[in-house]
């Protein structure tokens, strides 16, 4: 019949060993989930962890959030696996259909640099290979990414041999900005879902106490009065440094109590309105202290949706009476509007026609939905897959016209996979959710927009919020010269500029993603850089490389570098990125050597 999660470690339960022989299985979320951060030193070993519908083992601050391994070679047929794992460490590989380990297939220790090998001698089972890292304290890692084929490389560049590094993926409080944040939809009174927030590495955050919509709400539960594990929520989000945005949505329950009788459109009415206002002051006097950002309503275009809808003129309305009550609790408080859903559809027009009215210089962010299970391969969505970046210009040149000076936010990204809560249509793999996921979250923070995601958090989200640490769009003229020439590659390119004065490349081929993608050899040159170190990142499957590169007249040139469906980030560096190994505590720190 299946439990949400299998086995659940939590409130520091530590120095627990699960198996070996447990079969934990047919879960309806997770097969083994570990919480809190001190909950630590708990093994995981040779176990059959299989059809799980979300995930086979989740690290949300337990265990150190010790990073999975990465198989960088394997051969089914001959029996091999060559990967990377944490220094001195126990790994574990597996095969399974999916993403976990049903049948264990070996053991290895990984030398002081982290390199393991296995040669079984017989055949591997497969179809797809898993694996898992134990260190020295008993901490168990999450399943690696799982491989595709019977015989298969994660080579990022042609003939480099160069040592590889595992990605260890920071927490929030220990994180610059990154621009990348989670939302929380619906929040009861002993909410905990931020909880999964910290390990992830998120800097923002987006959310409500009273639910964004309609089939949410708890009509019982009265809209003037914070319960104290909301309070605690807010606390937590403030401590770990997360920029949170509060979504001021209000069903005025006790006017229309169950939601029956409630007008649509809604703000019609001068009396409404001042009922709302009475609670946007409530609320922001609540929490001036841990929450800056002030966004007003959730999806108001969605016409005929009762209560939401807002009539674009009854919205800008309420704009201006709301700003100055908020601006007079809060003066140092950013106000969003906006927040339209799929801008596919007529939401685009409404939002366009927001940003040509005169509210444009009262406000300080402007936010929109973009994409639900977007991606190339849907014949309905490819255009706009591949428009969107000419339509996020028109939206900031259309804003800036009319004279606003501030944010940009893109809110409920989302690509479902099997397993994950919602009713979108399961769409995508696992692995292929995520490819789209990074492209998008990349794409955005390139354009100087930030992102909140609402489904798929997972480890490439925690790899890519710690890399993007700290990094603002920057305009370096990169050249990328695809060396295939029977075929057409759309390569995209977008530039950062980072800490210590490095800067990213970020680059993936925008086509239609497949589970198993070897690449596309590359020539990328950037002018002005020859005196850097270039050190190549796979955030998707969490490793590190140094790149090969050579120096031209004044310009850095990496030749033969393999360009996949989700990006890979090449750092460049005036100061060598040492990445130390990592040892019983789980944790890896950089050192930096001039």
């Amino acid at each position: 019949m299946g439990n949400r999660v299998g086995v659940g470690i939590t409130e520091g339960a530590s120095g627990n060993t699960i198996g070996p022989d447990n079969v934990i299985a047919y879960s309806d979320y997770r097969g083994v989930e570990l919480h809190e951060q001190g909950t630590l030193y708990n093994t995981m070993t040779r176990n059959s962890i299989h059809d799980n519908a979300s995930t086979g083992i989740e690290l949300i601050g337990g265990n150190g959030q010790l990073a999975a391994p990465v198989v960088l070679e394997f051969d089914l047929p001959a029996g091999t696996v060559r990967g990377v794992s944490c220094c001195e460490c126990t790994v574990e590989v597996f095969s399974d259909s999916g993403d976990e380990g049903r049948i264990y297939e070996g053991t290895a220790t990984a030398d002081q640099t982290g390199a393991f090998t296995i040669s079984k001698g017989v055949p591997l089972i497969g179809p797809h290979l898993t694996a898992t890292n134990t260190d020295l304290g008993g901490n168990t890692s999450p399943f690696s990414q799982p491989t595709f084929g019977s015989v298969g490389s994660l080579r990022m560049q042609h003939g480099n041999d160069l040592a590889v590094t595992q990605l260890q993926a920071r927490q929030s409080a220990e994180l610059q900005d990154n621009g990348i944040g989670l939302g929380i939809s619906q929040m009861g009174s002993s909410e905990s879902w931020d909880l999964t927030f910290y390990p992830r590495g998120v800097k923002r955050a987006r959310a409500s106490i009273t639910g964004l919509e309609p089939e949410l709400v708890d009509w019982d539960s009265p809209e003037f009065s914070v319960h104290p594990g909301q309070d605690a929520v807010f606390t937590r989000m403030a401590d770990n440094g997360l920029a949170v945005t509060y979504v001021l949505i209000f069903w005025d329950k006790a006017t229309w109590p169950g939601g029956v009788g409630a007008p649509c459109a809604r703000f019609k009415t001068q009396g409404e309105i001042d009922r709302y206002l009475e609670f946007v002051e409530f609320i922001v006097h609540h929490f001036k202290d841990r929450v800056e950002y002030y966004e007003l309503w959730n999806e108001p275009n969605i016409r005929y949706y009762c209560p939401k809808w807002i009539e674009l003129g009854d919205y800008i309305n309420l704009v201006k009476q709301t700003v100055p009550v908020i601006r007079a609790e809060y003066p140092e408080a950013k106000v969003s509007v906006g927040s339209v859903s799929n801008t596919r559809f007529a939401a685009y027009d409404y939002l366009l026609e927001l940003l040509e009215s005169d509210i444009m210089p009262l406000v300080d962010v402007i936010s929109w939905h973009p994409m639900y299970d977007t991606s190339p391969e849907d014949e309905i969505y490819r255009d706009y897959w591949y428009q969107y970046p000419s339509m996020v210009q028109e939206i900031k040149d259309t804003a800036t016209a009319h004279g606003f000076d501030g944010e940009y936010q893109a809110a409920e990204l989302g690509w479902h996979t099997p397993g994950e809560p919602g009713d979108e249509p399961l769409l995508h793999s696992p692995t292929g959710a995520n490819k789209y996921a990074s492209r998008a979250i990349v794409m955005h923070l390139g354009l100087d927009v930030a992102v909140d995601n609402s489904v798929g958090e997972g480890v490439t989200l925690g790899n890519l919020c710690t890399v993007m640490a700290g990094t603002e769009p920057a305009t370096l003229p990169v050249q990328v010269q695809t060396i295939v020439t029977d075929t057409v590659v759309n390569v995209v390119a977008y530039t950062f500029s980072a800490p210590y004065g490095d800067h990213l490349v970020a680059l993936w081929t925008d086509g239609i993603a497949a589970d198993y993608d070897p690449g596309v050899p590359v020539t990328v040159t950037v002018p002005g850089m020859a005196d850097r170190t270039v050190a190549g990142i796979d955030v998707l499957y969490g490793f590190e490389q140094r790149v090969m590169t050579t120096e031209e007249d004044s310009d850095v040139v990496i030749r033969d570098l393999l360009v996949k469906d989700y990006p890979i980030i090449l750092r460049l560096s005036s100061i060598k990125h040492v990445f130390l190994p990592i040892g019983m505590s789980g944790r890896a720190g950089p050192s930096r050597l001039r």
